[in-house]
């Protein structure tokens, strides 16, 4: 990876983004994908403004792709997971938010999103010790 390119890349990126100028910021992203195609950088930044944009399936894609490229990530499984749980996919957000706890447990955010989304599946004895879990964190 050219390190200049990257970063000169992702700058122009940002800058588009405090612009408003969204759409411009999405190709930048696409071009660093096709050159780096598992960046996890590049691939968390275009799932979030894919999900931004309404574009719910493109943005699942996106994240799943990141997982598949950072299987061992637990922000990276938890942003996936609050993805999921935005698309109305509990039982798959669930089994993300338990596998970003499995990796990192004491990741408070992602103890918090597994209460909340076993509330949403009337699993309440369950969401119970989540959450419980969540506020010793």
């Amino acid at each position: 990876m050219n390190r200049l390119d990257f970063l000169w890349l992702k700058l122009r990126a940002m800058a588009l983004l405090v612009f408003g100028r969204t759409d411009a910021a999405m190709a930048v992203f696409d071009t660093m994908l096709r050159r780096w195609p598992v960046d996890r950088y590049v691939l968390a930044s275009r799932a979030h403004l894919l999900a931004q944009a309404g574009r719910t399936a493109e943005a699942l894609a996106a994240s799943e792709l990141m997982v598949a490229s950072a299987s061992q990530d637990a922000p990276a499984w938890f942003n996936h997971a609050f993805m999921l749980e935005t698309a109305g996919l509990y039982e798959e957000a669930l089994q993300a938010f338990q596998r970003a706890t499995t990796l990192d447990p004491k990741l408070d955010r992602a103890w918090y999103g597994m209460g909340l989304v076993l509330i949403r599946l009337q699993r309440f004895d369950e969401a119970v010790g989540a959450l419980k879990r969540y506020t010793e964190l």
